[in-house]
């Protein structure tokens, strides 16, 4: 598996793992959240796409990347990650600075911005999406996770 790269030998800490410290069955329990990833997930068609050509574990790649940035406007510990309008703050924030990145930047493990899939202009219409309130029509995936997130 690991030569394959289906593996992601590093805990929610960013700090490598060896394969006896996986989780010896799956299931939600088993993992513990890695905050940069989840954010990752937010931003992915904001900042960057995923396709069928994208790599395993994108949005682990985007997190590191994420995790070594210094701008306090994509630190995490500057926004209260349990409500969603500084959430959505963090992930505009961060959206705006992957698209500015020139597409041959590395971004993790030999990867480029735009092998990882960095779009070419911000996706406000994914981001207007985020945060449509859990009783709209169409509820936004930030604003469903966080709902989720405090019940």
């Amino acid at each position: 598996m690991q030569s394959q790269g289906w593996t992601w030998l590093e805990d929610a800490d960013g700090k490598p793992v060896t394969p006896e410290q996986l989780p010896a069955n799956l299931g939600l329990k088993q993992f513990a959240n890695d905050r940069y990833r989840s954010v990752m997930y937010f931003v992915r068609d904001v900042g960057y796409r995923q396709d069928d050509n994208s790599p395993a574990f994108q949005e682990f790649y985007w997190g590191q990347w994420l995790r070594s940035q210094t701008d306090p406007g994509m630190g995490l510990e500057n926004f209260n990650l349990d409500e969603v309008a500084p959430y959505i703050t963090l992930v505009g924030n961060v959206a705006k600075a992957i698209v500015a990145l020139p597409d041959d930047t590395e971004i993790a493990d030999s990867r480029s911005a735009t092998q990882l899939g960095k779009r070419e202009s911000f996706g406000e219409r994914a981001f207007e999406a985020l945060s449509q309130p859990v009783d709209s029509p169409k509820p936004g995936k930030l604003a469903y996770a966080i709902a989720y997130k405090t019940r």
